[in-house]
């Protein structure tokens, strides 16, 4: 057990290329194991009177690494265990009671020394910090101006976006304290790119009271308002640092970056001198504020700190002033109607007489019309009273919580610090454990996007654990990384908040005030985990989402630990999942800037004059959560997750403003100021990413559901609110219970079900996001590979569906055949076709020939080459079979032709047997039966040669028999695997490897990444790690669920997978046990040892030994090529989907206007490109290229019963196509001759004959002699490609190697082997395509090896020809011959030969 030898993954590799990529210490994200806030460091025990130094004031010496916090980092190198614990000693091994947990304590610690530094080489990293320091601390107090050319020009424009105005000029001092914190302060800092974090404790007397307030007014001041003097005062603190440290340059470079992807928290990056850091550190100047800012709870989160961030009242819609204003004009007409009414009641002068025979009558009429008239006047009042619009509100400040959880990062930074260096302390692997735990993370790419898991995020969550109890300090590393795995995968962790131990924080002043409760926490924030003082929330930049996607993968990583496979651990730490591959479906969406005006002082200053920093949060950051908002209420319970990554603020906005700064470094040196790495000095960045990248997780069979229910048509709000959010979708409909509501129903044909996904998000994003928005899908970016000349995808799927009822039927006509009739009866049918197993790359089409109805046909073509759907057909035991196989198969042939002609005269059926099969005519197909009885088994074994190995799984019947179920199983599990096995079979035959990756080993392949996590996060296996074998990254990752995701992994796989050292376990119902498992892995080591294992190894539960599918193909020669031409394919696939080309300029607001009027066409010019993006990946995706090979065969296509099949892609767009040398004068004669040839072919007799022969049959031939005389023609069975391609290989093969597309291929690609050119000595087989070196018939040969020397290497080339001459029966290939044989044996398929 000791000694087994697995391979490693690429786990310390360099980082997939990804516009979302990041991993714990990468400083352009901010990401750092200490997170770029918090960090393990000592408590500052120095005098209070430090924390206000005067110019005047002696400067103290600090000597020593305690007041850097390097005391671990000291102790680690003293002890000589700078990279991982010791190892375990041998008596150690032998003295546990479990050699599993010996053996897993040997790969942490290898783990551990392989992924962290080896501190002990970084003295000369160490002795530059502590100068760092000194330099530092020696700074002079100075005034810094805000505007000018001085060392605030490298953050100008930074300021301006803050509208920063200041009261007085700066003053700067030195560092009250610098102190070393972070991963390296731990010792748990990993690779690739590690980062030292120097925090700089800024003094109190920089900063004036208040600071933490924006927009506050200040008296005496030509400005009357400050807008964020803190964070300004914190880049003026670091840009007058940075100047300082450009008059050293032999301390490093310096750039800056981002602090934690907030644009507002600028942070100094010095890289060392080359040399320097065997480990390619770079240190971080980390500015911490002093407890004197603020009280902490001022910076609560229901507290507002941004007078920007205000919540102005909407004025009164237009209806509601019109309906105020027709009631006023009623209630005043009305008014004045009564006071008329009044005067003529009250009598008077003016008033019209009273006349008439009764005039106390009509005074009285009077008087009751004054009364109506009143009465009404007042009514009318009061409707104009109340249809009046409500006073205006004055505006409502609003909660600044990620505003105040940034400052409080920086006054929290030493405290929180402490907590880390006190666990660290007191508990002795708990460094150990929190490097695992950033290893754990970056191999699950949970630190994927700003919102992800950092190094920070997963250290305090240890330290809680530690101080609640919940983890002991006398556990190992990887007890320690159980129990934070345990509280990240249980949903009760979070949902209610997490609190760590509450603990007095340092400094504030101020009467105590209780800390928020959770219920505030919850209202602010997705995430929340409380630090110890109760203020800051450590998730604050944590998505709910990113949460989600943590807690699977916690999930899944203890299940595959807890099963005690040897193959978990890999699974876990050393596999690296793809990210495009761990979503189903992906979306660009493009929301269009929002129009904000710059402010006077940042437009004259030069800034970007955006508002992003003066509100609680950039506008991208509420694009991105109100997208993946509206995704998860669109899909429902479609989706398992939906997960927008945010943009990071990441390498791709430094290096344009890297750019911009070199474009304007000659004006800043004539002007005399330093840059000083000026990443601010035209505004704060903004991500180049413009569009958000939505992923969707999905449940496979709800996907493709086609109707989405609603609230029942009584619940008036919910339904109104139903409606409003899907408009016009949405429809009262009526089911078949009697209920009525409302229902959204995707209308569409069954073989675009997997696009619903995809229409969904796109309309309700559509319909909510602002004018101008556009969203970019993938579900369908490779359908148009599975589209065929004579069929559509719709008639596709319903043959197939026609092709199983054909097949269902049959099989009870023949169980129902009389047993008198046969000798032995049928007792049993068994499907073996691939179409009845939902994995043809394309299904047999009805053939009207064949009895197909003609409301079941797709088009007008008739093939005369029908595809054979076989059938195993079971006969009854019997014992009276011949003992000799020869017999035994010619007593097999006649039982078939008498089951044929009791077809025909008692079921009518079209039948023909031949001497392996019946062929069988029914319902628009051809079905070939297969009879099978109880003792093939048996006749294989006898009739095998000695030493030729297991019987091919395409001979053994009951191995045909599980494939077919166990295919099929998957199928009828996952919809979205019928689409990906025809993507793979369709990919494997347009790159010319039909003839070396049989389908069934595709099917199995497909089969695997769809099982090898488990079915619902639950393991389909006995055994709960690794269910399914094979890589450890299928078996941590969700299944698939789409077709594209499915595809991806196959792809993955393929390039991935070990091979040479390791078998593929396929196990999609969990039948093998652990033991069993073990039992194929020890098994095929020693088959490899004995060089007998296939270079392909597909172990099952029917076949340990891993060779039925793939004994002969692929070969070692080709099995490298697959992998290369996969990791290809993935390559450009995941290039499309995450959306790696990232379009020039910044992702700047625009003006409302611009966006307006070019919102049509933008969004069209958008839609066409992302549509030829789309077509130029598929073409990449399943184009091949052939000038990598040496010949061209070049098929006539309507010679090919499958030629409708061929692919009809535009041109890939790739620039990495092979390069060919120019053809000598030899190889161009050679080409003359095969032209010649193929031309004399041409022009044969019976050449025309051969060509038409397999082309469809004509309307007219079918009417002028007759169904039934014309069906007597149709070919079974009869695929020329596959029998030239066999044939050409057999010959060839000491020569080449033949490559072709069997699926719908019109040419066959030659590669001539390393040693076919070289002269050799004289082999009677191949004699008569031979010829004597240096003849003029092996010119060719020598100038193809003379070629090939100079292309990889004359050595090889020249010692070949050197061995040859030595020979004096040397000869060489005759290429011309050999090509020609080629032609002849295609006679009326080969259109031509042409050598490359």
């Amino acid at each position: 057990m000791m000694a087994r030898a697995r391979p490693r993954a690429p786990m310390l590799q360099d980082p997939e290329p990804s516009t979302m990529e990041g991993t714990d210490d990468e400083i352009d994200s901010g990401s750092d194991g200490s997170g770029a806030f918090l960090s393990a460091s000592e408590v500052d025990d120095s005098d209070s009177d430090a924390e206000q130094p005067l110019p005047h004031q002696k400067k103290r010496r600090f000597d020593g690494d305690d007041t850097l916090g390097l005391e671990l980092v000291t102790a680690t190198v003293l002890h000589g265990s700078g990279a991982a614990p010791a190892a375990i000693s041998s008596a150690h091994i032998d003295a546990s009671e479990e050699a599993e947990a010996s053996l897993l304590q040997l790969e942490v610690g290898d783990l551990l020394r392989e992924a962290r530094p080896n501190l002990a080489l970084e003295t000369a990293l160490l002795e530059l910090v502590r100068t760092l320091a000194a330099l530092l601390r020696a700074l002079p107090v100075v005034e810094v101006a805000a505007e000018g050319s001085g060392a605030a020009a490298a953050v100008r424009g930074f300021l301006s976006d803050l509208a920063f105005h200041p009261v007085r000029p700066f003053t700067f001092h030195a560092p009250t304290r610098v102190q070393v914190v972070g991963s390296l302060a731990l010792c748990a800092a990993v690779r690739p790119a590690p980062c030292l974090d120097l925090a700089l404790l800024i003094p109190a007397c920089c900063l004036d009271s208040k600071d933490q307030l924006n927009h506050r007014q200040v008296q005496g001041c030509a400005a009357s308002w400050a807008s964020e003097p803190y964070l300004a005062k914190r880049a003026l603190y670091l840009a007058h640092i940075a100047s300082q440290l450009e008059a050293h340059p032999q301390l490093g470079t310096l750039t800056w970056a981002c602090l934690a992807d907030d644009p507002r928290r600028p942070a100094l990056l010095l890289h060392p001198p080359p040399g320097t850091s065997p480990a390619g550190f770079c240190i971080r100047l980390l500015p911490a504020a002093p407890p004197e800012l603020c009280p902490l709870p001022k910076l609560g989160p229901a507290r507002n700190n941004l007078r920007s961030a205000v919540s102005v009242p909407a004025p009164p819609p237009p209806e509601v002033l019109a309906a105020a204003a027709a009631a006023a004009a009623a209630a005043t007409k009305a008014a004045a109607v009564a006071t008329a009414a009044a005067k003529a009641a009250r009598g008077g002068r003016r008033a019209r007489p009273v006349r008439g025979p009764n005039p106390a009558k009509q005074l009285q009429e009077r008087k009751a019309a004054a009364a109506a008239a009143a009465k009404a006047a007042e009514v009318a009042a009061a409707k104009a009273a109340a249809a009046a619009p409500p006073p205006p509100q004055e505006p409502k400040q609003l909660a600044t919580p990620h505003y105040n959880t940034s400052v409080l990062q920086d006054l929290l930074m030493l405290p929180l610090a402490d907590a880390c260096r006190s666990a660290a302390a007191t508990c002795p692997h708990f460094a150990e454990a929190a490097a695992l735990l950033r290893v754990w993370a970056r191999q699950q790419q949970l630190s994927l996007g700003a919102d992800g898991l950092t190094g920070t995020f997963l250290t305090l969550l240890l330290v809680h654990l530690l101080e609640s109890g919940k983890a002991s300090a006398a556990m190992p590393a990887m007890h320690l990384l159980r129990t934070a795995l345990l509280a990240l995968s249980a949903p009760k962790t979070f949902t209610p908040g997490l609190i760590m131990q509450w603990r007095q924080p340092g400094g504030g002043g101020g009467p105590a005030v209780p800390p928020p409760d959770v219920k505030a926490w919850r209202k602010a924030f997705e995430v929340v985990f409380v630090d110890g003082s109760g203020w800051l929330n450590l998730a604050a930049g944590v998505s709910r989402s990113a949460l989600a996607a943590a807690r699977g993968a916690a999930a899944r990583s203890l299940r595959l630990l807890s099963g005690g496979s040897p193959a978990a651990f890999d699974a876990v730490f050393l596999a690296r999942q793809r990210q495009a591959a761990l979503f189903d479906y992906w979306f660009h969406v493009k929301v269009p800037p929002t129009a904000a005006a710059p402010t006077a002082p940042a437009a004259a200053a030069g800034g970007s004059g955006s508002q992003q920093l003066l509100s609680d949060q950039p506008g991208w950051r509420s694009q991105e959560a109100r997208v993946e908002a509206l995704a998860t209420k669109a899909l429902g319970s479609r989706a398992r997750l939906v997960r927008v990554f945010r943009r990071t603020l990441g390498p791709e906005a430094q290096a344009q403003v890297q750019q911009q700064q070199q474009q304007q470094q000659q004006q800043q040196q004539q002007a005399g100021a330093g840059t000083g790495g000026a990443v601010f000095q035209r505004g704060a960045p903004s991500p180049l990413q413009q569009h958000v990248l939505l992923g969707v997780q999905v449940d496979a069979s709800a996907a493709v559901r086609g109707l989405d229910l609603g609230p029942s048509a009584d619940k008036a709000e919910a339904a109104a609110a139903f409606r409003s959010f899907w408009g016009a979708k949405a429809e009262l409909r009526r089911f078949q219970d009697g209920s009525i509501a409302e229902a959204v129903v995707w209308e569409g044909e069954a073989a675009q079900r997997h696009l619903i996904v995809d229409r969904m998000v796109s309309y309700i994003l559509q319909r909510h996001l602002p004018p101008g928005a556009s969203v970019v899908c993938h579900g369908g970016v490779l359908d148009a590979a599975l589209h065929r000349k004579h069929s559509t995808p719709e008639g596709d799927m319903a043959a197939a569906r026609l092709c199983e009822a054909a097949a269902e039927r049959l099989g009870k006509r023949l169980r129902s055949l009389a047993a008198n009739s046969l000798p032995l009866k049928i007792v049993a049918v068994q499907a073996a076709a691939p179409v009845l197993r939902h994995a043809a790359a394309f299904p047999p089409l009805p053939q009207l020939l064949a009895g197909a109805a003609a409301d079941t046909l797709v088009g007008a073509h008739i093939a005369r080459c029908l595809e054979p759907v076989e059938l195993l057909c079971q006969l009854e035991g019997s014992g009276r079979w011949p003992d000799s196989p020869e017999a035994y198969e010619k007593m097999k042939a006649a039982l078939g032709c008498q089951l044929a002609q009791q077809l025909h005269s008692t079921l009518g059926v079209d039948a023909a047997a031949a001497e392996g099969w019946v062929d069988v005519l029914s319902e628009g197909f051809a079905f070939r039966l297969l009879l099978v009885t109880e003792r093939d088994a048996v006749m294989q074994g006898r009739a095998a040669q000695p030493g030729s190995g297991e019987v091919a799984g395409e001979d053994s019947p009951p191995m045909r028999t599980w494939l077919q179920g166990a295919v099929a199983g998957v199928a009828g599990h996952s919809p979205a695997f019928e689409g990906a096995v025809r993507l793979a079979k369709r990919w494997l035959g347009a790159h010319l490897l039909s003839p070396h990756l049989g389908q069934e080993a595709v099917e199995l392949i497909l089969a695997h990444c769809f099982t090898a996590g488990g079915t619902d996060g639950t393991p389909t296996s006995s055994s709960s790690a690794a269910p399914g074998g094979g890589p450890p990254a299928l078996a941590a990752a969700q299944p698939p669920a789409s077709r594209l995701s499915g595809f991806l992994r196959f792809l993955h796989l393929l390039a991935g997978h070990p091979w040479r050292v390791q078998p593929l376990l396929v196990d999609p119902s969990g039948e093998l046990s652990a033991a069993q498992r073990d039992a194929i892995t020890r098994q095929h080591a020693r088959a490899r040892a004995q060089g007998t294992a296939p270079a392909l190894c597909l172990a099952t539960p029917k076949d340990p030994g891993g060779g039925a599918w793939t004994s002969s193909r692929p070969s070692a020669l080709v099995l490298p090529r697959i992998a290369v031409l996969a990791q290809r394919s993935a390559a450009a696939l995941e290039a499309l989907l995450l959306g790696g080309g990232v379009s020039g300029g910044s992702a700047q607001a625009s003006s409302a206007a611009a966006v307006d009027c070019d919102a049509a066409a933008a969004a069209a010019a958008e839609a066409a490109a992302a549509e030829a993006a789309a077509a130029a990946t598929a073409a990449a995706v399943f184009s091949s290229d052939l000038a990598e090979y040496d010949v061209v065969i070049r098929l006539r296509s309507h010679a090919l019963p499958s030629a409708a099949n061929r692919l009809r892609l535009g041109p890939s767009g790739s620039a990495a196509a092979a390069v060919r040398p120019p053809l000598g004068p030899a190889l161009q004669a050679a080409n003359q001759q095969l032209a010649a040839l193929a031309e004399a072919a041409a022009a044969a007799p019976g050449s025309k004959h051969s060509r038409s022969i397999l082309k469809g049959i004509p309307q007219s031939i079918l009417a002028a002699r007759g169904r039934q005389v014309v069906r007597r023609e149709l070919l079974v069975g009869f695929d020329p490609l596959p029998l030239y391609t066999a044939q050409l290989q057999q010959r060839l093969a000491d020569l080449a190697v033949v490559c072709a597309d069997h699926v719908g291929g019109t040419l066959l690609a030659l590669k001539w082997r390393a040693a076919a050119l070289a002269p050799a000595p004289l082999r009677p087989h191949t004699a008569h395509l031979s010829c004597p070196a240096g003849s003029l018939e092996a010119a060719p040969a020598e100038e193809l090896l003379a070629a090939r020397g100079k292309a990889g290497g004359a050595a090889a080339g020249g010692a070949a020809v050197r061995q040859g001459a030595l020979s004096a029966a040397a000869v060489v290939p005759d290429v011309v011959g050999v090509l020609a044989d080629a032609l002849q044996l295609g006679e009326g398929l080969v259109a031509s030969i042409q050598l490359q």
